[in-house]
């Protein structure tokens, strides 16, 4: 069963990608935001239990960014398996330009300990971050974004004291510019379409 998912409101366009970009944007399986978000500096709490800024973590990097659960019975843990094997398939020099980035929506039971033993699965090095429900507002408010109430959530079948979190069911390729220009929904590409995707704009230049 399927997480219901996050009803995406984004913010004001923060200026368009020049020529060069919307050219190479042609040729990508990623579909180019109409709005792109600036991804703001905000402190969070990473897998580790360190506080750190989500700009500065991504800063000059590119980013796939996902926002989920760990107990998210199936959205999740597919869309996070591919963004690793997406970067897998690139070189080591190309793995260091890229960071794979978890923002958990379920601050309740996701806490940093289990952030880290969730993302100990994936081969490729993930920055797992989480904070308070109300700091999440505020963060994805300065994206744009607009979380459904609490009240929404759903009780999972079959499991005692679990629940859905509603949560976008996209993942979001953040360029160097902090911009988020790229949306891969759910199960509309592959791991190879992914990392081709990366090459094509790491040829740019930033």
């Amino acid at each position: 069963m399927l997480a219901p998912l996050l009803a995406l409101q984004l913010a004001a366009a923060c200026g368009g990608p020049d020529d060069e970009l919307s050219r190479v944007a042609l040729r990508m399986t990623a579909a180019e935001s109409a709005r792109p978000f600036t991804l703001p500096s905000f402190e969070l709490t990473d897998q580790n239990g360190r506080t750190v800024d989500l700009r500065e973590e991504t800063a000059g990097r590119f980013a796939l960014l996902f926002f989920g659960y760990t107990y998210c019975p199936d959205v999740c843990p597919i869309s996070m398996a591919v963004a690793n094997a997406a970067l897998e398939q690139l070189t080591e020099a190309e793995r260091e330009r890229v960071r794979l980035v978890f923002i958990s929506v379920d601050p309740r039971r996701d806490t940093p300990e289990r952030i880290s033993e969730w993302l100990a699965g994936l081969r490729a090095p993930g920055l797992g971050l989480v904070t308070p429900t109300v700091e999440l507002e505020k963060l994805l408010a300065e994206m744009g974004f607009v979380l459904p109430p609490t009240t929404s959530w759903e009780r999972m079948p079959g499991e005692q004291g679990g629940y859905l979190v509603p949560h976008p069911a996209s993942l979001f390729l953040i360029t160097p510019d902090g911009l988020g220009r790229f949306i891969y929904p759910f199960d509309r590409a592959t791991p190879t379409e992914i990392a081709e995707d990366l090459r094509l704009l790491m040829a740019l230049e930033w």
